[in-house]
């Protein structure tokens, strides 16, 4: 399997401006689970914070790509799943804060599977225009959005993610994982 993604952390008050984000490049959002499998798509602008919290998990695509959206049924639960490794999107995990600790925050990322083995260890590249949108959006997020911080090369930040770190002597993990308040 091939895969790309893109790791930086940003704060639930990000949120709003991210779906401004995707609205401006027509990105929409793919359910994870679905009753009805001719209904799987979501506006950003339904996406609300719960929980002083975006979801934390969501699929992003283009219209352009919709028609490689691929669903599983589930018997036992009678609900359709997506098949991330198969469909055209973009995984978004938002992190953030866990309700039962507000002093770490979670580091987000992009992450996108370009090719994926079948059964028989053949390797199935993903379409090339879908390669170049993640591609594009990843950098259009990161010029948009994130920073770099001091010597950090291997994580990237919002502007808000800097001051909270900076009003609260936070301090990033060595795994690059979270971010905690030192008490």
């Amino acid at each position: 399997m091939n895969s790309s993604q893109l790791n930086f952390f940003m704060l639930p008050e990000d949120w709003s401006v991210f779906q401004d984000f995707m609205i401006k490049r027509s990105i929409i959002i793919v359910k994870h689970k679905t009753n009805n499998i001719d209904d799987f798509f979501l506006d950003p602008y339904d996406i609300k914070i719960e929980h002083d919290r975006p979801p934390f998990h969501i699929a992003l695509t283009h219209l352009d790509f919709s028609d490689n959206i691929l669903y599983t049924y589930n018997e036992t639960s009678k609900i359709y799943d997506l098949n991330i490794q198969k469909s055209n999107i973009i995984e978004f995990s938002t992190g953030g804060f866990y309700a039962s600790n507000f002093n770490k925050l979670h580091r987000a990322r992009f992450y996108c599977v370009n090719s994926y083995y079948v059964s028989n260890e053949e390797v199935v590249a993903k379409n090339t225009e879908f390669k170049k949108w993640g591609t594009n959006t990843y950098r259009s997020f990161k010029r948009t959005f994130l920073t770099k911080y001091k010597d950090e090369k291997f994580i990237l930040f919002t502007e808000s993610t800097l001051k909270w770190m900076e009003e609260n002597n936070a301090q990033i993990d060595g795994g690059y994982i979270s971010i905690s308040i030192k008490q």
